[in-house]
Order: C-alpha cells, then structure tokens, then sequence
C-alpha cells in the first residue's frame, strides 16, 4: 500500500514537506534502538520537527475513529 499527500484539494492545507524544516545546527537526542523501523523513522522526524524553527508540534498519532472502529491515524499535526 502506498500512501499519498492529502493535498489542498481535500484539506484545504499544503502537504508537509520535510526539506522546508528550518533546524539550528546540531541536535542533540537519543534514539531508542529496540523499535520496529516504521516507528524509529517517525521519533526521527519528530524531534526535527520539535527542533525545528518554522513549526510547531501540536498533536502526535492521532487516531481517527468513526463508529468505534479505527480508521486511521494522523502521525503529526503542525502549526
């Protein structure tokens, strides 16, 4: 399964593109080295996005749910 930008045409709101992060020389984090790679990619760009100068974090794995059932999830939501 490949998944695809929800572009402006059904948000109303440009695609995240990770190159326009906007972070000050070097960061200093650890990552943990017993998760799957999936999960080790997204604590990656999560704290770029949290160094970053240009956006704010304001929610992480958001679980969209409709009718009690999971429909998806939303990795990060930006300001």
């Amino acid at each position: 399964m490949n998944a695809t930008c929800l572009g402006t045409e059904i948000t109303g709101h440009p695609c995240f593109d990770l190159a326009e992060l906007e972070v000050p020389g070097d960061i200093d984090f650890s990552l943990p080295t017993n998760i799957r790679l999936g999960h080790l990619a997204e604590r990656v760009v999560s704290q770029l996005i949290q160094a970053s100068t240009n956006y704010n974090l304001l929610f992480e794995n958001v679980q969209l749910i409709e009718n009690k059932q999971t429909i998806g999830e939303l990795d990060f939501i930006l300001e």
